[in-house]
């Protein structure tokens, strides 16, 4: 095991997984246990950004609950929910298609369970955000927009009866400001990431492990204010991110991706006031961080070819167009070769 993680949740992920085999091995009904416990590491590799290893464990913890469920429809649950994680595991590695198919069966389970015992409905919540974010990613943003909204809607009853609904109402939120920002109605995304940001503030000051979740929601502000020409109120958003994402990313590395993006944001928020100086530090930065994260997961090479050509842009912004060249013939590169992988 590597030294790092020595006495991290994933040490004792992994051990739980060994032994929920071995339990298996001698005695079959174990196997409920081994399927949490997959789910589990799965959840722990994620959290670190360890999102390729997160993939094998969680697919087999679906192959294990749809066996279970075949012949107990009780586990059916415990694959709804293990279809949701696995759909954002295939996210978190750009397997955009693979993930709707995850996502789209969670959501169809949910409501089937949700007829029946509305017990369920915090899961469909959930499994709907999640439906949201892959229809997304494959740039169906319209039809992202009704799963999102369902998903609000929900968490807000929740949150209504029980408060510890609002992170989640938080985060459906913040989706749905997302969303109606990919098909224009930028109005509406604001109303929706103002919500959702004043909510993730009121949830770190009473527990700071909401931060990561204010800083994503103040990103996304930052991006609502921009598209109706707020630049001002959006660049003390991204700036306000950016602190965050940094201080997060000190304490672990998983929130690497996270500063990037913010950084990348931050650049662009000040070219659009003419501060072209002050931009090229941030781009630069993205740039480094971006390309240290693709250099260990192909999933983040997207990422690393909008950061260059923003870098190009904020070069050229202050007249240097040589050094320009570079970044965008690089970005432009990169492109074609994941244009190439996925023509689609």
């Amino acid at each position: 095991m590597p030294e790092q993680y020595r006495g991290h949740p994933i040490a004792a992920a992994e051990e739980a997984v060994q032994l929920c085999r071995a339990q298996v091995r001698d005695n079959p009904a174990y196997l409920p246990g081994l399927a949490a416990a997959l789910t589990n590491l799965g959840g722990c590799y994620r959290g670190v950004g360890r999102h390729q290893d997160a993939i094998a464990p969680v697919e087999e913890a679906v192959q294990l609950y749809r066996a279970l469920a075949g012949d107990n429809p009780a586990y059916l649950p415990g694959l709804a929910a293990a279809l949701t994680d696995l759909g954002v595991c295939y996210g978190g590695v750009a397997r955009h298609r693979d993930a709707i198919a995850a996502a789209e069966e969670a959501v169809q389970l949910r409501r089937a369970q949700v007829g029946e015992n509305p017990a369920y409905l915090p899961g469909l919540a959930a499994a709907l955000t999640n439906l949201g974010i892959c229809c997304r990613g494959v740039g169906r943003h319209q039809d992202a927009i009704a799963p999102a909204e369902e998903a609000v809607r929900l968490y807000r009853a929740l949150a209504g009866d029980n408060p510890a609904y609002l992170p989640g109402l938080a985060a459906a939120l913040t989706d749905l400001g997302v969303c109606y920002g990919g098909v224009g109605r930028h109005r509406d995304a604001i109303a929706a990431a103002e919500e959702a940001v004043q909510l993730r503030r009121a949830q770190a000051g009473d527990n700071s492990a909401y931060l990561p979740g204010l800083a994503g929601a103040l990103t996304d502000l930052g991006v609502c204010y921009g598209g109706v020409g707020r630049h001002q109120d959006a660049i003390a958003a991204a700036e306000e991110a950016v602190r965050l994402y940094r201080a997060l990313a000190g304490d672990n590395p998983a929130y690497l991706p996270g500063l990037a993006a913010a950084l990348t944001d931050l650049g662009g928020r000040y070219r659009g006031v003419g501060r072209h100086q002050d931009a090229i530090a941030p781009a630069e930065e993205a740039v480094q961080l971006r390309r240290a994260l693709a250099g260990d997961n192909s999933a983040y090479l997207p990422g690393l070819a909008m950061a260059l050509s923003n870098l190009g842009i904020c070069y050229g912004g202050v007249g240097r167009h040589q050094d320009a060249i570079a970044p965008a013939e690089e970005a432009a590169q990169l492109r074609r070769a994941l244009a190439g992988d996925n023509p689609a």
